[in-house]
């Protein structure tokens, strides 16, 4: 699946949402892993791209992890173990991967 801003456009991203997007990639994106990750690094909402191309077994995928990650760091947390940013980057990592899986069908 390829994203353009005409796209992003369509589907009533913010316009600085589109202005990165667009100094990044001029020509559009692929969604792949790596772009993704450079998304993040930018700033940009995957959440909000997942909101519109994430399938209903993606999202429910999703759903499971963070409910998952949230009661191990809510525990974590009362134990004084682990920090939000580490639960931060699973959950990143679990919206990339149904981000992928959604384009692909």
């Amino acid at each position: 699946m390829k994203i353009t801003s005409d796209w992003l456009k369509k589907h009533h991203a913010c316009e600085s949402g589109i202005r990165v997007f667009r100094q990044e990639w001029p020509d559009g994106a692929e969604v792949n892993e790596v772009n993704l990750h450079r998304a993040i690094s930018l700033r940009l909402s995957l959440v909000w791209l997942l909101g519109h191309i994430g399938t209903k077994r993606a999202l429910a995928e999703l759903d499971r992890v963070e409910t998952q990650v949230l009661a191990e760091y809510t525990s974590a947390k009362r134990q004084r173990q682990a920090s939000w940013a580490e639960f931060s980057d699973i959950l990143g990592q679990a919206v990339i991967v149904a981000i992928l899986e959604s384009a692909k069908e």
